[in-house]
This record gives structure tokens, C-alpha cells and sequence, in this order.
């Protein structure tokens, strides 16, 4: 005789198919979604730019521009849009002056301040004077390190 989930210790075993209800009535099943409608609803509450792990220096903003020498705006589309207006948060992140070297990053950014609503979001980091910058140049956001770096957008409940 075989063994079974019921004569076999530690056994494990999977069901499918099932809905669960909480209460008296039943409602019409639910099937699963595809990939990409569930990944459209989970990012109405949560969006995370940055790094993998593995590859360096990912972009974490639209092309953005130079207010002045120590301003830079970046901007981010959110679609689909968040369910309400998120928070931000980041680290390790760094301004590349497209006009500039970008060999030469500025590191130690601060959000100097953001308008944000749940179509889009535009940030405005401030860091160090960067000799050579002025208004008008092209510039990005982008992770500083492969490991840690990150910007995220919230809008939880």
C-alpha cells in the first residue's frame, strides 16, 4: 500500500480552485487574473525604482533638468496612477549632470521638495554647488550603489 498525506508524517498537499466566504451568502468565483492586471493593481499601492543587485547606476527618474547650480528636478510618470497621493522615500541615490561628466556624479543628495499626486510625482534634490552647472541642463537620478539604493512611492492604506 502507498502511503498517503493522512499515513505520511509531515506530509503536505495542495488544493485549488477554492474560494473561501466569510457569512451565509456565496458569491460568483473569482478566477485569477492575468500577470499584468495584478502587477497594475499592486502598483496603485507601491512602486520601487532602484537597483537589482547586480546592476550598477540603474536610473531611477525620467530626464529631468538643472534649476541652478545645486537644484535638480526629476520627474516620474505614474501609470497606472497610485490610489492616492504616495509618500517618498529614498537612499543612495545620485545627480548626473547629462552637460557634465558623468564619470563625476554628485553623491549626498537631499529632497529639497516634491509636488506629488497619484498621476506623478516631481522631485527636487538639492546637493553640493556643482561647478559648471547651470539652469537648463539635462540631468537624472540614479542609484549610487548595486545593493541598497532605492526610491520608493507609497500610497498604502
Amino acid at each position: 500500500a502507498q502511503n498517503g498525506v493522512v499515513t505520511t508524517a509531515s506530509a503536505t498537499w495542495g488544493i485549488t480552485g477554492v474560494q473561501m466566504e466569510v457569512g451565509p451568502i456565496a458569491t460568483p468565483f473569482e478566477h485569477a487574473r492575468s500577470y499584468g492586471e495584478e502587477l497594475a493593481a499592486c502598483q496603485r499601492y507601491f512602486r520601487k525604482f532602484g537597483s537589482d543587485g547586480v546592476d550598477n547606476y540603474i536610473p531611477v527618474s525620467e530626464i529631468g533638468g538643472t534649476q541652478d547650480n545645486y537644484r535638480t528636478r526629476a520627474n516620474y510618470l505614474l501609470s497606472p496612477e497610485m490610489r492616492a497621493t504616495p509618500e517618498v522615500s529614498f537612499s543612495t541615490l545620485q545627480v548626473n549632470n547629462m552637460t557634465l561628466s558623468e564619470s563625476n556624479p554628485v553623491l549626498g543628495i537631499t529632497l529639497a521638495g516634491q509636488e506629488v499626486s497619484r498621476y506623478g510625482v516631481a522631485l527636487f534634490f538639492q546637493t553640493a554647488v556643482i561647478s559648471g552647472q547651470a539652469a537648463g541642463q539635462i540631468a537624472f537620478v540614479r542609484v549610487a550603489s548595486s545593493d541598497s539604493g532605492y526610491l520608493h512611492f507609497i500610497a498604502e492604506l
